[in-house]
């Protein structure tokens, strides 16, 4: 599988997008181009609901003009090289053979344009959505193709649902897929909110708010811990929590991002001695 052809259901979309002018029919026209061929990988929810998501997660509207995009990627090989980065991931980390599929960004969605770099990806069970602006850096799509496909790993060894899945989990994946594209891409290429807090400051929220919640079930629940902003909680401490444990772990271990994968929240938080570092500090 790999990199999905999107660029064809694209062009053929913007071909057909050029006649319409009708909101509703320009609607449809979206969903039966660029939704319908991967509705399969939904297991639940009308053809409707499947496109809300990807409109959600960041997936340009029906009646944005994407010719430029088209363009763009094709000029930047960006097809060829996510391709190329794919296989690269799977042979290194012995991963799953799942469906990646590239859609244009909606650049009206600020919080992304803003905060990620003008890029976003989710990982489903069966299936990776990357969404892009056609302005991103080509090593930055390929770094959020490492990070997605390091999820979709770990969702495959220890069989993750994201109804089911505890709020440690949820951090050390995290954490585990940007050392992945720190060992990949380099630093440049890292997300922020690696680096946006003091040791101190992360320590101080761990023991105020995360340590008793580890077990939390259930993404839903947990979005104010790893995203921030309730509670008085800062932004992206679930994500910085993350992503500090697994930079401990590695540093006490040695061990490189394939073993990492394969390794359980709970063994990575207990052998990073993380838990440690304030008793050690009075």
């Amino acid at each position: 599988m790999g990199i999905e052809p999107t660029k064809r259901w694209i062009e053929r979309f913007s071909t057909k997008q050029q006649s319409i002018t009708n909101v509703h029919d320009l609607h449809k026209l979206q969903e039966r181009f660029l939704v319908e061929p991967l509705y399969e990988h939904f297991r639940y929810g009308s053809l409707r609901n499947v496109h809300e998501i990807l409109m959600r997660n960041g997936l340009s509207p029906p009646h944005a003009k994407l010719s430029k995009w088209i363009k763009l990627m094709k000029k930047k090989e960006v097809y060829v090289l996510l391709e190329r980065q794919f296989h690269r991931l799977k042979e290194d980390w012995k991963g799953p053979n799942i469906p990646v599929y590239l859609f244009p960004l909606d650049e009206r969605n600020h919080f992304i344009m803003k905060n990620l770099g003008k890029k976003n990806g989710v990982t489903f069970p069966s299936c990776i959505l990357l969404f892009v602006h056609e302005y991103t850096e080509v090593e930055d799509i390929c770094a959020l193709l490492t990070h997605e496909y390091s999820h979709a790993c770990r969702i495959e060894k220890f069989s993750i649902d994201e109804k089911t899945v505890s709020l440690l989990e949820s951090m050390v994946m995290e954490g585990i897929a940007e050392m992945s594209v720190l060992k990949y891409h380099g630093e440049k290429h890292v997300a922020q909110w690696t680096k946006g807090y003091s040791e101190t400051l992360l320590q101080e929220w761990w023991h105020r708010a995360f340590m008793k919640r580890l077990n939390m079930r259930g993404l839903a629940q947990q979005h104010p811990f790893l995203y921030g902003g309730k509670y008085q909680l800062p932004p992206w401490i679930g994500y910085a929590l993350g992503f500090s444990i697994v930079e401990k772990y590695q540093r006490q271990t040695k061990e490189d991002v394939d073993k990492i994968l394969n390794t359980s929240a709970e063994y990575i938080l207990q052998r990073s001695r993380f838990e440690e570092e304030k008793k050690e500090n009075h």
